[in-house]
């Protein structure tokens, strides 16, 4: 018992070594695109035609460092504004499914290839379901659903609104709030989700070994393969950041790229905690056509990764083997302390407030009674 709990912790914070510079650098590149991009940039480009705000709404949203459920209040905002249903859903789609944070830690532990292919096949997720869904707008702004009610259930709930005044700030003042946001904020959001990926890509490795031989060899092969990685995204709430490291293990025990793409799509845009308050934003009809899209696309892109797959000289599978074997020099050690305490820290005030939050409602409604 004590063995398996020595490798899971060995391998997650291998993991974690071989990630930290990049992550460190990917939320400080998010945090300064937070500064930039926020609601009131959105609403300045989108309104301009129904397939136009399709594609800024997909642009906009796959650099932005929001998951499947800090998106929600933004999105609501969106249709409460009178942006085009097409729009919303694109933007619901591309954001939660790659950031600017995920892009640079894909790099990191998938290769370069992965890191291209990853936020292309989110722009053609996103951009055929704001497609489809338009053909479908009535153009009618959605019911009124306060952010908290957007959020709820959510730990990860931070919306990117600011006042309608024009911000004429010093641009050193927009860059020191951009690395506060990313070091407060943004990773006390992630923290919990981004131990949970790590926790969980060290169990993989630890309880799966050097081979997939665990798992039925339908979910390991072809289609299957595919179906599999379904299964594993659909219900799993991980953000697009934490899905990477428990994707470089799938990969390094031997699911191929398309497989691992397929997970890292449909993980971050899809769950069940936020679905209920999607179908609240567009509609249930409209989910329903997000949900088969997704998976769709996703698979559709899978394959035709696997197949590119052939012609690259370096697989991405070695590329990862080789990050979490490797590991890193003092600079990632450090940084991997740094990070770990950060999101220890975060995850432990998170819990403590929501362990408080729980009781003091249930001192009320003694009291009450």
């Amino acid at each position: 018992m004590f063995d398996y709990l020595g490798q899971i912790i060995f391998s997650s914070w291998q993991m974690i070594v071989a990630s930290a510079a990049a992550l460190t650098a990917g939320l400080t590149l998010a945090g300064l695109l937070s500064v930039f991009f926020n609601e009131k940039t959105l609403k300045k480009f989108l309104g301009k035609g129904k397939f136009r705000d399709v594609f800024y709404a997909t642009m906009i949203g796959i650099p932005l460092p929001l998951c499947s459920c800090s998106v929600l209040p933004v999105a609501q905002m969106l249709r409460k504004s009178g942006v085009r249903k097409g729009a919303t859903v694109s933007f619901l789609v591309s954001t939660p499914e790659t950031g600017a944070d995920s892009i640079v830690l894909t790099y990191t532990l998938l290769g370069p290839f992965m890191a291209v292919i990853r936020p292309v096949a989110a722009f053609i997720t996103a951009m055929t379901a704001g497609i489809v869904e338009s053909f479908y707008d009535t153009n009618k702004a959605a019911e009124a659903v306060s952010n908290e009610e957007a959020a709820a259930g959510c730990s990860c709930c931070h919306s990117t609104a600011e006042s309608d005044e024009t911000d004429t700030r010093p641009i050193y003042v927009k860059f020191i709030e951009g690395i506060k946001y990313a070091y407060t904020t943004l990773l006390a959001d992630l923290s919990p989700y981004l131990l949970l990926g790590f926790l969980l890509s060290g169990i993989v490795v630890t309880f799966m070994g050097t081979d997939m031989s665990i798992l039925p060899l339908w979910l390991r092969e072809g289609w299957g393969s595919y179906f599999g990685a379904i299964l594993l995204g659909l219900p799993l709430y991980i953000c697009a950041t934490s899905s990477t490291p428990l994707a470089a293990a799938f990969l390094v025990l031997g699911f191929s790229p398309g497989a691992v793409l397929v997970f890292l799509l449909v993980g971050p845009a899809t769950n069940i905690a936020s679905l209920v308050v999607v179908t609240r934003i567009i509609g249930g009809w409209s989910v329903v056509r997000y949900l088969l899209i997704i998976v769709g696309v996703s698979v559709f892109c899978g394959m035709f990764t696997d197949w590119l797959g052939q012609f690259i000289v370096v697989s991405t599978s070695e590329a990862a083997h080789q990050h979490l074997t490797e590991g890193g020099g003092w600079y990632s050690l450090v940084t991997a302390i740094g990070l770990t305490s950060l999101a220890g820290y975060y995850t432990l005030r998170s819990f403590l407030r929501k362990f408080k939050s729980k009781t003091n409602r249930v001192d009320l409604a003694t009291q009450s009674n």
